[in-house]
């Protein structure tokens, strides 16, 4: 389970649309042969949503595989497919690639880094299609803590993303940086 604050603008009558989405997820990780699998469902929802003529919640199937090579370098492929994507737009399917490289030693004895690039694309029935990027540097500390300054971007369309984002532009470019831990 995962969730957080949401701002998906106001409505034609000055009602929030959306203040927060709570996502359920679960699937199982076999590895074979050295390749690390990933399939599972995720399930979006934004409790609460003013969403009348559409539905925010949504379902959202996720297979994926990676390699490691030696005890650095990954490589992966992740396809994640909706029946009925967010506003009920259509069948939604997503493909990426990613890669991933962890430097050998810690840094100050504290921090693993590694660097890590995302690449993208995204087809909707009603929305079109797009393609969508990032690259970063990560920095793990105190096993289960890690630090993350990223670049994210995309070639979706100014209108295109007005229109998907009930009036916001927030498709352009962004730095966007995280702390998370992993339990």
């Amino acid at each position: 389970m995962w969730g957080s604050n949401v701002d998906f603008g106001g409505s034609g009558t000055g009602q929030e649309l959306a203040t927060v989405e709570i996502d359920y997820y679960a699937g199982i990780a076999p590895t074979w042969k050295g390749i690390s699998f990933d399939i599972g469902g995720l399930y979006y929802t934004y409790p609460g949503a003013f969403d009348p003529g559409t539905e925010f919640d949504y379902f959202e199937l996720k297979t994926g595989a990676s390699y490691t090579f030696g005890e650095s370098f990954t490589v992966g492929v992740t396809n994640y497919w909706s029946p009925d994507f967010f506003g009920e737009t259509g069948t939604g399917n997503a493909i990426e690639g990613s890669a991933e490289y962890v430097f050998g030693s810690q840094l100050f004895n504290f921090f693993t880094p590694s660097v890590s690039a995302l690449l993208g694309y995204q087809d909707v029935d009603d929305l079109g299609d797009y393609t969508y990027w990032n690259a970063g540097l990560t920095l793990g500390f105190m096993d289960n803590w890690s630090a993350d300054i990223r670049y994210w971007d995309t070639d979706f369309s100014e209108a295109g993303c007005v229109g998907f984002n009930g009036g916001a532009n927030n498709c352009d470019a962004r730095v966007v940086g995280t702390i998370s831990a992993s339990f």
